[in-house]
């Protein structure tokens, strides 16, 4: 009896680790792909990325952010 409950709280970590983990690449995939949307990387005179353009993926990464911090709370 012991063992057979063990058994299913492994398979259910799995499940939810598995869970987790597929969540978190699908996001990371969604936030990948609107960074390649803006295109080319725009960079001033001196080599550094343009204002804008980092302001862009700025806000795109903490929109992502904030998404996948609020679903493990």
């Amino acid at each position: 009896m012991i063992y057979a409950l063990a058994g299913v709280g492994a398979l259910v970590a799995g499940a939810l680790v598995f869970h987790y983990v597929s969540n978190k690449q699908a996001s990371n995939s969604q936030c990948f792909d609107e960074i390649e949307a803006l295109g080319p990387p725009k960079k001033q005179s001196n080599g550094l990325l343009s204002f804008d353009y980092y302001k862009d993926i700025f806000m795109i990464i903490s929109k992502h952010s904030k998404l996948k911090f609020a679903s493990e709370r």
